[in-house]
């Protein structure tokens, strides 16, 4: 069974996560990391690729995106990531033991992170080190990867005990909706903590310490560190 108005509502929404390097410490508003949903339809990106290691010929942005243009003296580099979902989401209902009672769950989900290389931006006159700018983006791009696979085992492990499939597909559709939401903010504050600790000053200790967290997260989850990719 399909799930009722997954389709319409949600269930090929991109999460468009953007990640920021910025050159003010307190992070002032256009300097913070944004984040928007965003339908499927209106996410073109010019040359997306799937979480690996960066390197500086994969900023082939030769402006800034139009959102940052006014302050692109502030950016060291503008990466475009994105939470990009797999496939269409559907509903499956499981009997239980007890008559007329059934397990809902989503079925068919999937989530990854890509960069859109065209969109995103390299400063040829920012200060930072470029080494540094670029261990920054990666790392902004691996959060952006964990969150991805957070919200894929979240809807995987979401169940709904119900007596009314109509209802429970309604309801399915909401708490899609509500775990999209969840993301977004989850790594909106990640995203901002490792701005406000790293960005506008030159910090490569606590900027290390960033990169060996996320890559042990990601080496949990099967995926070797980026510099092991080949």
């Amino acid at each position: 069974m399909r799930l009722p108005r997954l389709r319409e509502r949600r269930a090929g929404r991109a999460l468009a996560l953007p990640a920021l390097l910025v050159a003010c410490a307190a992070l002032p508003d256009h300097a913070r990391p944004r984040a928007e949903l965003m339908d499927p339809a209106a996410y073109r990106p010019g040359d997306a690729i799937r979480y690996r290691a960066l390197t500086r010929a994969d900023f082939l942005a030769d402006e800034p995106p139009q959102q940052v243009a006014a302050h692109a003296a502030f950016f060291g580099a503008f990466t475009c990531a994105s939470i990009v979902p797999e496939g269409m989401a559907s509903a499956r209902f499981e009997p239980t033991r007890e008559a007329g009672v059934h397990i809902a769950r989503f079925e068919g989900v999937g989530f990854h992170a890509e960069m859109d290389r065209e969109c995103s931006w390299w400063n040829p006159t920012g200060k930072a080190p470029s080494a540094y700018v670029l261990e920054h983006e990666q790392i902004h791009f691996a959060l952006t990867e964990i969150q991805a696979r957070r919200l894929e085992a979240a809807m995987r492990e979401f169940r709904l005990r119900t007596d009314d499939p109509q209802a429970a597909g309604d309801e399915l559709g909401r708490h899609y909706n509500a775990l999209l939401e969840s993301a977004r903010d989850e790594l909106l504050r990640a995203a901002t903590r490792f701005d406000e600790e790293t960005s506008g000053s030159y910090e490569p200790e606590r900027q290390a310490r960033w990169r060996a967290r996320v890559e042990a997260e990601l080496a949990v989850n099967g995926s070797p560190a980026p510099g092991d990719r080949r």
